[in-house]
């Protein structure tokens, strides 16, 4: 990802400027970039930073999980409410996000209790009515069969020999034909006799090629 932002930039910037770029993308880079901000809190809280918007976080239901985000006091009380634990929100350990973070392991114990009790759906309506962010984490293949996922076709499908229906992904920003029109994967050789034709050996030389084992194609 941050290589494909550099090499756009560097491109862009060859065009309008006239000016090449030397682009250096590493993984350990990359993966520090993507956790800046734990860097930030690491040497702004002296190294021990606390947990953020305690007791956000995934919960296991009755029949699957779902993810419960805070953003203000505000929901936390409409949580201890939406979860008839009222109690909860008059607590002293509990009285705001800074205690909650200290108390982390004794609240998020007794949610867990609770959101096991019921299902994601019963969770979901009470915690929507009450205007806390929330909704149920999927499985891939419950992403899949999602009608957002299938409204928005996020979903490419490949019928590939040999194995089926394969489905994956579609790359953001790439609606179009370059994943619509996607070839299946080749199976091993499939394309051996076009490569090598292609490379400048006539027919006669891939037959032999292939007739003495030293090129493989497909199903030989």
């Amino acid at each position: 990802m941050y290589a494909f932002q550099a090499i756009s930039t560097a491109l862009f910037a060859r065009a309008t400027v006239g000016t090449g770029r030397w682009i250096d993308v590493n993984l350990a880079q990359s993966t520090a970039a993507l956790l800046g901000h734990k860097a930030a809190e690491y040497v702004l809280e002296g190294g021990t930073p606390r947990a953020l918007n305690v007791p956000a976080g995934s919960y296991q239901t009755s029949d699957g999980w779902m993810m419960v985000t805070l953003v203000n006091e505000a929901q936390y009380k409409r949580l201890c409410t939406a979860i008839a634990r009222e109690d909860l929100a008059s607590d002293p350990r509990f009285a705001d996000f800074a205690k909650r973070a200290d108390s982390a392991d004794a609240l998020t114990a007794q949610l867990r209790d609770v959101f096991q009790s019921q299902s994601n759906e019963t969770w979901l309506g009470r915690l929507h009515a009450a205007d806390v962010i929330a909704e149920r984490i999927l499985t891939p293949g419950d992403w899949l069969h999602n009608v957002h996922v299938e409204a928005t076709r996020a979903a490419v499908c490949q019928d590939t020999p040999g194995v089926g229906k394969v489905y994956a992904a579609r790359t953001p920003g790439f609606m179009g034909l370059s994943e619509d029109d996607l070839r299946p994967a080749p199976d091993i050789g499939a394309d051996s006799r076009e490569i090598l034709l292609d490379a400048g050996f006539d027919s006669d030389a891939v037959d032999s090629l292939i007739g003495a084992r030293i090129v493989r194609t497909s199903g030989r």
